[in-house]
């Protein structure tokens, strides 16, 4: 069965913010079957029935809509109403604040936010998801605060969307957790990550993958995670956060990797 593909805009994140219209034509000329679309990168009109218009024309499949808790705290009735504009069925909360993980009792309160968002979404006929980064990985009482968040709201109301780089990153195995996880990872970010050669400077930008790199060129092993992944992800996602050369350049490369690891799979 052929993989279906998406790419997450923050990859072309300039070029988006300058002309999303014409960078999604970009997107489908590079043979991507869908994308994940950033809240902060819709531009001032924010329409999602004007993108939904180009997004059919161009034969691409809206996959996710991404936006931090803050704005779905503050402003889920537009979020809500722009992703049903979209035709897009997952809504993504993709970053928390510092306050909102300091700590354990943080999480807790994030994950009863996380529960009401959740059932908002689905009484509007979408579904809920969660973007984590690394420092969900963190630990309080024997459990990571990512398995907290999950233990603490009904998988009906939130879904996963693992992160490869983020899992590598918190020192987990990404395959193991698509295996732990299973059917609530219905989305996969598959991104490549360098090896730490040695300790360097945190990233200028906190979330920012300074050691992304093309999947199929660093330390990911991409026929495991293919493998776990094969019985319950629906979309396979490309991003990366920073690119030596051209943002579009890196997404052909990686969809291209990404295609083949993925014939490979289905030829063995």
């Amino acid at each position: 069965m052929r993989c279906a593909i998406a790419l997450q805009l923050w990859t072309v994140r300039q070029a988006a913010g300058h002309d999303l219209a014409r960078t999604l034509e970009r997107v489908a000329d590079l043979g991507f079957d869908g994308v994940e679309l950033v809240a902060s990168l819709m531009g001032s009109d924010r329409s999602g029935a004007r993108i939904r218009a180009v997004l059919e024309r161009l034969g691409m499949t809206p996959v996710g809509y991404h936006a931090t808790l803050e704005a779905l705290e503050s402003e889920l009735d537009r979020l809500i109403d722009v992703a049903c504009e979209l035709g897009c069925p997952n809504l993504v909360c993709a970053w928390l604040p510092e306050p909102r993980r300091a700590d354990h009792a943080a999480y807790l309160d994030t994950a009863r936010s996380l529960a009401e968002i959740g059932q908002r979404c689905l009484q509007a006929g979408l579904q809920l998801v969660y973007h984590h980064h690394d420092f969900e990985y963190a630990r309080f009482q024997g459990r990571s605060a990512l398995d907290w968040l999950c233990g603490l709201v009904d998988p009906a109301l939130m879904k996963l969307e693992l992160d490869t780089y983020w899992v590598l990153t918190g020192g987990v195995d990404p395959a193991d957790e698509l295996r732990r996880y299973g059917d609530r990872c219905r989305l996969l970010h598959v991104k490549d990550r360098l090896p730490d050669v040695m300790p360097d400077a945190a990233p200028a930008e906190p979330g920012l993958a300074h050691r992304n790199t093309e999947v199929g060129t660093g330390m990911l092993d991409l026929p495991a995670v293919l493998e776990a992944a094969a019985s319950h992800v629906r979309w396979y996602i490309v991003e990366q956060d920073v690119c030596a050369g051209d943002p579009f350049d890196s997404a052909s490369t990686g969809l291209d990797n990404l295609r083949g690891a993925a014939a490979s799979h289905d030829r063995d």
